[in-house]
């Protein structure tokens, strides 16, 4: 599969502000995983919630035997950039980073990664410290890098269901 995509999106919404595009790396999806126990309680509920429970567990599965991560947790990637337009006080740990999405002729380990440039040069209209070729301005993005994951995971529970107390966090 192609990543260009990615990179079509970060380089249509990426701005010299950063405040288009929100990032949520895997490391902070990967700190706030619902519980399987969770999401089957939410699947009680029937309707939407029902649809959503059944696809979670299909993703867990897949996640377990295609990426060998296995357990009773599973993470809600595309969910972050949502809540944190919706409740950023969550997130205690945000930064606008210039970023840029690999794309390789060939697909390899860095295909379609997002990549994070911190060093100073990337800040302004600096030279690249290993060619010397002017960068210009670069664009950034709000790139999420911690969040408080028990609250991420009530909001994001009390979203689907309302006034409904769950047994599992």
């Amino acid at each position: 599969t192609t990543r260009a995509p990615a990179k079509v999106v970060v380089d249509a919404f990426s701005t010299v502000d950063g405040d288009k595009l929100v990032l949520a790396p895997l490391d902070v999806t990967m700190a706030a995983m619902v519980a399987q126990s969770t999401m089957a309680e939410v699947g009680e509920v029937g309707g939407a919630e029902q649809l959503l429970s059944k696809a979670w567990a299909t993703y867990a599965r897949n996640y377990c035997r295609v990426l060998k991560f296995c357990g009773d947790h599973g993470a809600l990637h595309d969910v972050h950039p949502v809540a944190y337009l919706l409740w950023p006080e969550m997130y205690t740990s945000i930064q606008k980073l210039t970023i840029d999405v690999v794309v390789a002729d060939k697909l390899g380990p860095s295909n379609g990664h997002s990549l994070v440039d911190r060093r100073n040069l990337a800040k302004g209209g600096a030279a690249d410290d290993r060619t010397g070729v002017s960068l210009g301005v670069k664009k950034k993005a709000t790139v999420l890098l911690d969040v408080d994951a028990p609250t991420f995971i009530a909001h994001f529970v009390e979203s689907l269901v309302p006034d409904r107390q769950l047994v599992a966090p």
